[in-house]
């Protein structure tokens, strides 16, 4: 479980949220296709699920790097849920 400490979308792709999150060890960065759903705004300071035992995949021709995955799940009307965790679960929680 992680922390979001920062989230902005990328010029270069309308799908996209760049997103940096604090996982209780180190900040790493997560790209994911949710701009259609979420503002950047309405996700930073929140705790969301984490894939984070993923290699480092390149990005938009290299210019990013992703270091994990956010949970995130399809809903009935074609919309988008993310897995958000409350305050009295602490950053870096393993999920199970």
């Amino acid at each position: 479980m992680a922390e979001v400490r920062a989230c902005e979308n990328l010029k270069e792709s309308k799908k996209l949220l760049h997103l940096t999150v604090f996982d209780g060890e180190r900040e790493r960065c997560i790209l994911s296709g949710i701009a259609k759903w979420f503002k950047p705004e309405d996700l930073i300071g929140k705790k969301i699920g984490i894939v984070c035992n993923l290699a480092p995949r390149p990005m938009m021709k290299g210019k990013y790097v992703s270091e994990g995955m956010i949970f995130a799940a399809d809903t009935a009307d074609g919309g988008c849920s993310i897995a958000f965790y409350g305050d009295d679960t602490p950053v870096g929680s393993r999920i199970h």
